[in-house]
């Protein structure tokens, strides 16, 4: 009797979290996403970085801010910030350009390029891809996340640079079979990390156990590990 009771509650307790979850997104005036939000793709993206942080390491780009080359990178000589021309005012950028536009680009610059979820931003991403490739030394690594089929964005994004694709892990790897010989091409997700990422759910409702659970037939997150020869 008291184990059934436990369980109610347990089920009550779930339910009133999401109930005041989706009054919360219901209440918001903003076309941002909120701040401190413990989006479920994050924790995708950081696995897949974690797994592969013996890559970060050297001359490193990174897009928008330095935050998982810090957190993740080890024996760092210099990171480099890339941001789209719109972001005028990121001071932290050393780059304001579209990677699609080869022609501006340095060549054989970095050791490793942390790229996430950056090319769904891109038209001609394909172009985006060969910008990477352009950019990063012999030997040099890319690490990147994109979305998958089922995907979320803020309005303002949108709004700003553009947000045209949401990827299958076979869109990725015909796209990148063209500029690279040696990568890999995983995903992330599952069913209910999916109903909940659908309905802003913050990754904390499910155990991380859960959210890590693979089905190709729910797929929020693509990631990519690239080496140039």
């Amino acid at each position: 009797m008291f184990k059934k009771l436990k369980r109610k509650f347990a089920s009550y307790q779930e339910k009133k979290r999401l109930s005041n979850m989706f009054a919360a997104f219901d209440g918001l005036k903003t076309k941002h996403y909120p701040r401190g939000w413990n989006w479920i793709d994050r924790v995708y993206i950081e696995d897949f970085l974690e797994k592969n942080k013996k890559y970060i390491c050297g001359d490193i780009l990174e897009f928008k801010e330095n935050l998982y080359a810090t957190k993740f990178g080890h024996d760092i000589k210099t990171v480099d910030i890339v941001t789209h021309p719109s972001d005028i005012n990121n001071k932290k950028a050393k780059y304001f350009m579209d990677i699609s536009q080869l022609e501006k680009l340095p060549s054989e610059k970095y050791d490793c390029i942390i790229c996430t979820q950056v090319l769904p931003f891109i038209y001609d991403y394909e172009q985006g891809i060969a910008g990477l490739h352009k950019l990063l030394k012999p030997g040099g690594h890319l690490l990147v996340s994109v979305p998958g089929l089922i995907a979320l964005v803020a309005t303002s994004e949108m709004q700003e640079t553009g947000h045209f694709y949401g990827f299958s892990p076979q869109t990725m790897q015909r796209s990148f079979v063209k500029y690279f010989k040696n990568f890999s091409v995983s995903s992330y997700g599952n069913a209910k990390a999916a109903m909940l990422f659908v309905g802003f759910g913050d990754s904390e409702l499910l155990p991380k156990e859960e959210l890590l659970r693979e089905s190709p037939d729910h797929i929020i997150t693509v990631t990519i590990l690239a080496e140039k020869e």
